[in-house]
């Protein structure tokens, strides 16, 4: 298998550093332990060209098709947290001035609305 006819040419981003002794080294991002070094900047460009293809000739590129429709948990095994309003759920059903309360909210509402309604005529006139 030719590497030229899969991908004529490839460009990977590399990382070029000068180490303390004044060798640099060459890492292609993203691929661990693809690195090279050299006296100079293109001695360690080259030599990590070389590395590179070496390390191609003896890879392959593959794709990995994952379903989405993995099994799911049985729902029982599934702990669902309780709803904090529940806890709420109720407490006034035995309160004799509860529906009084209802409906004076809802008189005020409606005060509320009719205001609102007569600023609005105002504003447009």
């Amino acid at each position: 298998m030719n590497l030229e006819t899969i991908a004529p040419k490839q460009v990977y981003d590399i990382l070029l550093e000068q180490k303390s002794d004044g060798r640099h080294q060459a890492s292609v991002l993203g691929w661990s332990g693809c690195h090279a070094s050299g006296d100079t900047e293109e001695h360690a460009i080259d030599s990590l060209r070389q590395v590179l293809i070496h390390r191609l000739k003896h890879t392959k590129v593959l794709q990995l098709e994952v379903p989405l429709d993995v099994p799911q948990q049985p729902t029982e095994s599934i702990v669902k947290p309780e709803n904090p309003w529940t806890k709420f759920s109720g407490i006034f059903k035995d309160d004799p001035i509860f529906d009084e309360m209802l409906d004076s909210i809802a008189q005020y509402r409606e005060e509320l609305d009719a205001e609102l309604a007569a600023q609005e005529r105002e504003d447009e006139a």
